[in-house]
């Protein structure tokens, strides 16, 4: 049999952790297959709160309805690491960095070393893509690429130029 370690506060479990998988649980005793640590929110909590040593900053994970939010209580960016280097960051303006600490525009991607590419493309034919990016320190590459594809430029929602697979451009199509 199973040892439980139930914490309770007027005489309601509040807490408990599964002695044989060391699951935990918070507001909830069903541990069975939810996850290692589970928190069940009632209608007055907001869910998960990271709290740093001074309670100067606190990173919450909620669940409110039908979405899950991740928030901070200050302007500090919330950011994501793989071992200790930073790989992603939204500010406080919603702006997105990856591989960049200081971001200047909505979406800013440094490649690092090499030179970075956005491509775009469908899950049910993925060999045709789109892709823009610079292909080295001089040039800049949008690239519409798959047999007989056409990159198009649209103003208005009126196409104005084309080019073609074959390379044929075409103005005021």
């Amino acid at each position: 049999p199973s040892t439980v370690l139930n914490f309770k506060t007027a005489g309601s479990e509040r807490m408990r952790i599964d002695g044989s998988t060391g699951h935990v649980g918070i507001g909830t005793s069903a541990l069975t297959s939810l996850g290692t640590l589970v928190v069940q929110q009632s209608a007055d909590s907001k869910g998960i709160a990271l709290v740093d040593s001074a309670a100067a900053n606190t990173f919450f994970i909620e669940n409110e309805g039908d979405e899950v939010k991740f928030r901070v209580n200050t302007t500090s960016p919330i950011t994501f690491a793989h071992n200790t280097t930073e790989a992603m960051r939204i500010d406080s303006d919603g702006k997105v960095g990856l591989n960049v600490s200081t971001i200047t525009d909505q979406l800013e991607i440094n490649g690092g070393a090499s030179y970075p590419h956005i491509r775009l493309r469908s899950s049910v034919n993925t060999s045709r893509y789109m892709r823009m990016g610079m292909t080295d320190a001089t040039t800049s590459t949008i690239e519409a690429n798959g047999p007989s594809t056409v990159l198009n430029f649209k103003t208005a929602g009126s196409e104005r130029v084309r080019i073609d697979s074959a390379g044929r451009v075409g103005v005021g199509c």
